[in-house]
């Protein structure tokens, strides 16, 4: 059975931070439009409904994931990781590489349900098997990086 991955690399920075008043989240979609939100009224994001959903203080805001295009940070944020090293996709796998050891990697279907845990081993390396992945949407993060994999059966 061939199976098809349409890969889009998100940056999610669903954690509390430190932030100044200029910090802004800027979220593209195709089409060209940006969503801009000031990170002083402490947004948060979470998926339902195969859409990412900021919500704030001031507002909730449903984005299609298939719509997004790239989401950014800018401004001067602290408390934010990020990984050195961009993974690679090889074999029917997800490598990450040059990240401290024993760092979690998480894999949940697009409900937020875990489907699988890994760690990244002494060296610095982990590696997720995507091929096996159920069918759909399913989210690999480590750290403040999180890859959407889209999982199509032919």
């Amino acid at each position: 059975m061939n199976r098809k991955f349409t890969v889009l690399l998100l940056l999610l920075a669903s954690v509390q931070l430190s932030l100044a008043d200029d910090t802004t989240l800027t979220i593209k979609q195709k089409g060209g439009n940006e969503t801009l939100l000031e990170l002083s009224t402490n947004p948060v994001i979470t998926f339902e409904d195969e859409s990412m959903v900021v919500t704030n203080s001031l507002t909730q805001i449903f984005i299609p994931l298939g719509d997004i295009v790239e989401y950014t940070v800018s401004g001067a944020a602290s408390g934010i990781k990020t990984i050195p090293a961009v993974p690679e996709f090889r074999n029917g796998c997800v490598v990450f590489s040059d990240l401290p050891p024993g760092t979690p990697i998480c894999v949940h279907s697009i409900d937020g349900r875990l489907i699988n845990r890994h760690t990244i081993d002494y060296t610095g390396v982990g590696t997720v098997r995507i091929d096996n992945l159920p069918e759909g949407v399913n989210v690999i993060s480590v750290l403040n990086k999180t890859i959407k994999i889209i999982n199509k059966r032919n």
